[in-house]
């Protein structure tokens, strides 16, 4: 996982690094386009046909996913990949802290103590290369922001789909399918899509 992750994330920066590409927010749509076929694939190969929670549940993280997608992938048009690492290596604090409010789990404090400490682990990490490489752009840090409260909100709807029954395939499979549907129309209605198509 770590080993594809960081191909990933390499990859990402040289597209976004591209002379004259800037549809950022379409790489958001091939990440959820490869999600949504990969478990369609999966749910044939399991046998797996019903859907145990209701599509408003899927809404719900559809909405959480395009946000934190598509604020992630614009803030690199303003901001460099090592700012963008610092700010979403924080996302840990926020997950736990709406586990605590949304979903009344119980975090003992040294949980939080070691959240914080992995936090700064990843920040001073990624330090390195952000003292090297600065690129501090306002509108870039608001949205990788508004990404990473997003992001937070996500694993932890997801608890609640699960309470239906759903197996992870299928949390996955519909959460990216109605994301896929919303992102083509409104990609293609804001001619993002047709650019970045012709762009490669």
């Amino acid at each position: 996982i770590i080993f594809f992750f960081s191909c990933h994330n390499y990859m990402q920066e040289l597209i976004m690094n591209l002379p004259g590409f800037k549809q950022g927010i379409v790489l958001g749509y091939l990440e959820v386009l490869g999600v949504a076929v990969c478990s369609g694939v999966e749910r044939r190969l399991m046998n797996e046909t019903t859907r145990r929670a209701p599509w408003t549940s899927y809404l719900m993280l559809c909405l959480f996913l395009v946000i934190s997608s598509a604020t992630s992938n614009i803030a690199l048009a303003y901001i460099n990949y090592p700012t963008k690492v610092v700010f979403r290596s924080c996302k840990l604090i926020p997950t736990m802290v709406i586990a605590v409010t949304m979903n009344k789990k119980k975090v003992r404090g040294f949980e939080f103590m070691f959240g914080i400490l992995i936090s700064l682990g990843m920040v001073f990490f990624a330090a390195a290369d952000f003292q090297v490489y600065p690129d501090f752009n306002i509108l870039g840090v608001g949205l990788v922001s508004v990404s990473v409260i997003a992001d937070a909100f996500l694993p932890n709807y997801q608890e609640r789909v699960f309470d239906h029954g759903s197996s992870r395939i299928e949390v996955t499979y519909f959460t990216n399918i109605l994301c896929l549907g919303f992102m083509t129309v409104f990609f293609t209605l804001t001619g993002d899509l047709g650019t970045a198509l012709t762009y490669a």
